[in-house]
């Protein structure tokens, strides 16, 4: 069976795979757009994370790059459901708890009131 070529490339000629590699990322060849940093993780997460990114044949970076991703599109998302609720809390003229407490009250005082209604007929 023959190696694909992309294998070759980074069995072979290692350095130069790197620099493509790079060029690829930053667009300029051989420069990192990359930096070092130092995280201080409990023991229990540590071992866990390593566990993972073993489990999942990743490097530790890529393991918190993509913990990083999937934080920064959840936060996103509920920022959104945020906007919305406030958009609506506005339009509806909702300006703390007791409001939504209030408002609730009714809604279920009239569905009440609607499902007797129905009943009685």
């Amino acid at each position: 069976m023959r190696t694909p070529p992309t294998l070759c490339l980074l069995i072979w000629w290692p350095k130069y795979a790197m620099n493509i590699y790079d060029r690829v990322l930053t667009g300029a060849p051989g420069m990192r757009n990359t930096r070092v940093v130092s995280i201080s993780l409990p023991a229990e997460m540590l071992e866990a994370a390593e566990t993972l990114a073993k489990q999942e044949n990743r490097t530790m970076s890529e393991l918190m790059r993509e913990a990083l991703r999937v934080y920064q599109r959840e936060r996103l998302a509920w920022q959104d459901v945020f906007t919305y609720g406030e958009a609506n809390a506005k339009r509806l003229g909702i300006k703390n708890e007791q409001d939504v407490v209030r408002m609730v009250r009714e809604s279920r005082r009239q569905r009440g009131n609607t499902k007797e209604q129905r009943a009685g007929r």
